[in-house]
């Protein structure tokens, strides 16, 4: 199915997002150590990391990350931040004995 092919996908970018992002002192953990990030902050980070990282292979039916992640039914988009907001909390708690 087409919408679950799409979820795995921006699933491993959480992780390679939350990689890259873990190191960067004016990142996106120090911004979202102040409050909990909202689904549509997450979906367009994932979305603009996603295109500039150059991994999204677009086709004719989503040529962009922001229409594959738009083509996804609420539930899984929500699977998917939840998915960003845990590893967030991780990163967040294990980052002062860093």
């Amino acid at each position: 199915m087409e919408q679950e092919r799409i979820k795995i996908f921006f699933d491993q970018q959480v992780h390679v997002v939350m990689e890259r992002g873990a190191g960067d002192p004016e990142g996106f953990l120090p911004y979202f150590a102040t409050h909990e990030p909202r689904d549509e902050e997450i979906m367009a980070l994932l979305a603009i990391s996603t295109l500039l990282g150059g991994e999204f292979r677009s086709d004719a039916r989503f040529p962009t990350t922001f229409e594959a992640l738009a083509a996804l039914p609420p539930d899984l988009r929500a699977e998917i931040c939840n998915s960003f907001r845990e590893l967030l909390r991780q990163r967040l708690r294990a980052a002062p004995a860093a």
